[in-house]
């Protein structure tokens, strides 16, 4: 099994910092309702931020607190990068915008629907499966993830 890491964006760093102060501060000040709700989506968010991406002979996972997602590497049609000019016009449909990541369903007027597994805005990979699904990963190191999942669907 290979693993490849993930790592925030400064976006994602700093909106998750200004949450996270905003909820100590609500919490702090006696705005405790608001506070908690506030609270219980940071921990919600953090649950399913992407940790790590592994890659193994059968499968890709985002592996995450809250369940990690598999996908069979028969069901992969093609893996490729994609440049972040291409992803900027991307439109949360529902999706988490920078609360410890980008995770979810976006929309984008060249590629379409897309489900978002990423920690940053760069290093995009693009994996479209058999049934026209696609999803975006975001590796510290894109390239290595495209050769070896390039490599695995070859054999």
């Amino acid at each position: 099994m290979k693993q490849y890491s993930v790592s925030l964006d400064n976006s994602a760093k700093v909106i998750t910092g200004l949450v996270l102060a905003l909820t100590v501060s609500l919490l702090a000040f006696g705005a405790f309702k608001p506070g908690v709700v506030l609270a219980i989506v940071m921990v919600i968010c953090y649950g399913y931020q992407p940790q790590k991406y592994t890659l193994t002979p059968n499968t890709l996972t985002v592996v995450r607190l809250f369940g990690a997602v598999s996908f069979d590497l028969n069901k992969i049609r093609e893996v490729q990068e994609i440049a972040p000019e291409q992803m900027k016009l991307s439109l949360r449909a529902f999706a988490v915008g920078g609360l410890f990541g980008y995770y979810g369903r976006f929309v984008n007027a060249s590629l379409g629907r897309m489900t978002w597994y990423a920690t940053r805005r760069s290093n995009y990979v693009l994996v479209r499966m058999a049934d026209d699904r696609r999803i975006v990963l975001t590796p510290d190191e894109p390239k290595q993830l495209v050769a070896d999942l390039s490599r695995l669907l070859a054999a």
